[in-house]
């Protein structure tokens, strides 16, 4: 199983719709789930695991606390999930139950739980009996193997990890199936108690039988104890079992009594038939004897013919004898010299070297002259041209500084280049600004103008409501006239007084807008003016007699200054390079002069050792010529080769002597043994008389018939005997069936009580425990492959092998520390020791979970926090360890705040806390 895509809604921290595409982080390798304490890392692994099996990966957490207190009050809880199992893909969505606020008035209402299921074939599976149903057949596993397998929680498998037996009991039978185990082992508990019952039905059965056998009034008194016995169980019932059967055989005695008067008489016929057998047979053997006896006589005159042979071999061998004797001489005399042959090789082989070696430094030697005469050479020419660069110090300073006047000047000139185009910009600012200001100021006398004429007529308007008043002969309130000729008239398109107003402040409005554009303009163009004067200015402190500011002249300006600057460059590289050669010289020169000296030296040791050598290669000269006349042979090889030969000639002598010497003793051997065979078989007829074999056989055939005839007789009587014990054949068949039941019931309560750890002075181990037991090393043996290697071969996990009298033994732990062989607890590892067992453990418990479980498809796995406790080194291998892990096409996601995982894993789910309450995710790939 693999995630592609989860959704998350109004689930835990996540408030609003939360989609994790897991697809981002590859089909492979790890990726780190971080972010702060609390903020829902582990949530993720939980949307997962509730989704599938609609159960949180932690008991604490219920479908209905999973609500978000953060969500909106319309937006839904639910968890939807993309996954990847055996190359096809699913779909699952699903809300767990919850309390939200109604939709109609006020107050809470219950929201359902809802599950469906989207099958690759095109079918919806909603009820959650069969959607949980079918989640287990896809997977293959159940929620608590799935919480094992997938998802790694520190805690939990710390606490596995120092568990006792009597804890791992429940988890195993839970994650392995091994309850039938305990199933078995009751089984056996319970066929043993009703074998038990059964023997005691039998017992009763057995007694009634018994009712049925009669006893003969003709018994005899000496029977009397038999009677008594059988008495005894038919009207006592007691359970003497063992005493009937003989009891009632001794009853049958007086019927088998003529039977073994006639099987008495078989038996005398037969033993007299197997003497007269044995004669017969013992007459056929002694004929064989006595022919054994002729043909061995033939084999001693044989041997003894092959004996004279061979003593007249032994005496030809033994002749060669002192030849033996000269050969041993000479090799020894030969090997003595054997040594003076290695001093000759040796010596050879010192005098080549002293050669070879004298030619090398006579080489070495002509190469330090030559070299000497070169370095001298150099020399003088390295202190000519140092003469020919004296006052470049000076000249490299003088073009440096002008560089960088040319340096400064340029930017410089950039400056004012860029402030003039300030300048240009301004300018153009203010053209823009001022044809605005034309048009402001011709709206400003426009309206002025309009308000000027209506504020006229609005006066004009007043006089004619004066004059409706007039009267004539009264005078005017304006000119004191008592005749009004003409007076003025109302208009009716005079605009009101409100009009009026509002036409005044448009008026104050433009005039306002008119002033502030001026001012604008006025301090623009002053701004302007100032900085065009202080450019210019600055110019001429620089220029006195350039006088322009036009864009090209600084482009030009620029391009000349860069041209000087270059050419400048040119000539300070060039004293820079004339400088460096004349500061290398100064180095080098006392460093060619030293290792001239250096070479002057090794040459004189050289001519030194020259002469030492040739020396010693004439002193080993003379000792080779005179070694060489000394010895017989050239060389070491062909003396060896001299000394092996006549070694083989002596062994072949000497193997020659034992050979013959062999050959007579085994004939010796073999004539006594053939005459000591012949004395046995003549010994054997001593003392017995020829027997005539055909009589004889005729004989035998007598006892036969005889024989013949007893038999037939002692099968009449049998039948007879067997009719009168057929009532004792029930009791005996009953009581064989009971002898059976009980049997059975003794070998297998002794089993049922070993299946169930009930055995006295025996440890207390079921048969569910023993089969954990193997599962658990399996465990182990995986888990050590990876703690092994966290650990640098220091520690390894072993099952506790003692055997304790204790109710639950079997599954506890020990560590074997292979740095002191000590064996101690688990629980005496420090905190990051105790956290990368407990890793390698929950890893060994997964990986064998999907072996015993079998064609299972997990891709994915969850490690939740634990990384804190490690060190660097330690952290590094648990890292090593996981990405081992997390190849082919699996990803292992680690969910942790460590700092360092951050650096060390790239691809990462961020899981950040909002300021207002909830929490977001951000992906990193």
């Amino acid at each position: 199983m693999k995630p592609l895509l989860l959704i998350i809604s109004a689930f835990g921290p996540y408030s609003e719709k939360t989609e994790i595409n897991f697809e981002m982080l590859g089909k492979s390798g790890l990726f780190l789930i971080t972010g702060k304490t609390g903020a829902g890392k582990t949530m993720i692994f939980d949307a997962i695991t509730f989704a599938l099996y609609g159960e949180t990966s932690g008991k604490n957490r219920t479908g209905g606390m999973l609500r978000s207190k953060y969500a909106e009050n319309d937006t839904p809880t639910f968890i939807e999930l993309e996954f990847l199992c055996g190359g096809k893909k699913y779909k699952i969505r699903r809300s767990p139950q919850y309390y939200r606020e109604s939709k109609r008035g006020n107050g809470m209402t219950l929201q359902v739980s809802e599950v469906s299921l989207f099958l690759p074939d095109g079918r919806t599976l909603t009820k959650q009996e069969t959607v949980n149903a079918e989640i287990v057949n896809i997977l293959q596993i159940s929620y608590e193997q799935f919480r094992q397998i997938v998802m790694i929680a520190q805690g939990d498998f710390c606490r596995m990890l120092q568990a006792s037996t009597k804890d791992r009991l429940p988890i195993f039978q839970s994650i392995f199936k091994t309850g039938k185990y305990s199933e078995f082992q009751n089984a056996l508990n319970s066929e043993a108690s009703g074998l038990f019952s059964e023997s005691e039905k039998k017992a009763s059965l057995l007694a009634y039988s018994l009712e049925n056998f009669t006893i003969p009034d003709t018994l005899p008194e000496t029977y009397k104890t038999y009677v008594d016995c059988i008495t005894a169980v038919k009207t006592k019932r007691t359970a003497v079992w063992d005493e009937l059967l003989p009891a009632l055989d001794a009853v049958l005695t007086y019927t088998r009594q003529a039977t073994v008067a006639s099987r008495d008489k078989v038996d005398s016929c037969t033993e007299k038939f197997e003497e007269a057998k044995r004669i017969l047979e013992q007459a056929v053997q002694d004929e064989q004897t006595r022919n054994d006896i002729e043909q061995g006589s033939l084999l001693e005159k044989s041997l003894f013919d092959s004996i004279e042979d061979l003593k007249k071999e032994k005496e030809e061998a033994v002749s060669c004898l002192p030849k033996k004797d000269d050969l041993t001489q000479k090799s020894a005399d030969l090997q003595a010299v054997l040594p003076e042959y290695a001093e000759l090789e040796k010596n050879k082989k010192e005098v080549a070297a002293l050669i070879s070696e004298i030619s090398v430094k006579s080489v070495a030697m002509d190469t330090y002259n030559k070299k000497i005469a070169e370095d001298t050479e150099l020399l003088k020419a390295y202190e000519n041209e140092l003469l020919t660069l004296e006052g470049v110090e000076s000249v490299l300073a003088t073009w440096e500084k002008k560089t960088d006047d040319y340096r400064k000047q340029i930017e410089i000139v950039g400056t004012w280049k860029d402030r003039n185009e300030t300048i240009k910009n301004k300018r153009k600012e203010y053209q823009e600004i001022q044809i605005k200001y034309d048009i402001l100021r011709k709206n400003y006398q426009d309206v002025q103008q309009e308000y000027s004429r209506e504020f006229q007529r609005f006066l004009d308007e007043q006089a004619g409501v004066l004059a409706q008043h007039l009267k004539e002969g009264e005078p005017c309130p304006v000119c004191g006239s008592c005749s009004h000729p003409m007076t003025a008239q109302i208009s009716t398109t005079v605009c009101s007084q409100n009009e009026l107003d509002a036409l005044k402040k448009k008026v104050e409005k433009a005039g306002e807008e008119c002033l502030q554009s001026s001012n604008f303009l006025s301090k623009l163009h002053s701004e302007t003016e100032t900085e065009e004067h202080c450019l210019r200015q600055e110019i001429a402190s620089f220029y006195p007699t350039d006088d322009c500011t036009t864009e090209d002249y600084f482009i030009e300006k620029i391009k000349v200054l860069t041209s000087e600057m270059k050419s400048a460059l040119c000539v300070y590289n060039q004293a820079r390079e004339r400088f460096d050669r004349q500061k290398k010289l100064k180095k080098d020169i006392p460093e060619l002069r030293s290792g001239i000296g250096e070479k002057q030296k090794d040459l004189g040791l050289l001519q030194m050792e020259t002469g030492q050598s040739e020396a010693k290669k004439k002193s080993l000269s003379e000792r080779i010529s005179t070694l060489s006349k000394k010895l017989s042979y050239p060389t070491q090889k062909e003396a060896e080769d001299v000394i092996e030969t006549w070694k083989k000639e002596i062994a072949a002598i000497e193997a020659n002597v034992t050979q013959a010497n062999n050959s007579l003793q085994e004939a010796e051997k073999k004539l006594s043994e053939v005459q000591g065979i012949l004395q046995a078989k003549k010994d054997s007829l001593q003392g017995r008389g020829v027997v005539d074999v055909n009589l004889q056989r005729e004989v035998v055939q007598t006892f036969i018939t005889e024989k013949k005839r007893a038999e037939d007789t002692f099968q009449a009587l049998n039948n007879c005997l067997t009719l009168n014990e057929k009532n004792y054949e029930t009791i005996r068949k009953l009581a064989k069936e009971k002898a059976e039941i009980d049997k059975r019931y003794g070998w297998l309560n002794v089993v049922a009580e070993t299946a169930m750890g009930r055995l006295n002075n025996k440890p207390k181990t079921s048969f569910e425990t023993f089969v954990q037991m193997r599962y658990f090393d399996r465990i182990l043996q995986k888990a050590n492959t990876r703690f092994l290697k966290m650990s640098d071969g220091q520690y390894e996990m072993i099952r506790r092998t003692e055997a304790g009298m204790r109710a639950q033994f079997g599954l506890d732990i020990d560590i074997v520390d292979h740095y002191n062989g000590t064996t101690r607890d688990v629980k005496t590892l420090s905190g990051g020791e105790s956290f990368i067992a407990s890793l390698s453990l929950a890893l060994g418990l997964s990986d064998e979970i999907q072996s015993s479980a079998g064609g299972i498809d997990i891709d994915a796995m969850f490690i939740d926090e634990g990384f804190g406790t490690l060190d660097e080194e330690i952290l590094a291998k648990a890292m090593h360890a996981l990405t081992t892990l997390s190849t082919g096409n699996r990803t292992v996601g680690i969910i942790s705040h460590v700092g360092e995982l951050k650096e060390k894993i790239e691809k990462q789910i961020v899981v950040e806390k909002d300021i207002a309450g909830g929490s977001h995710i951000k992906m990193n790939y």
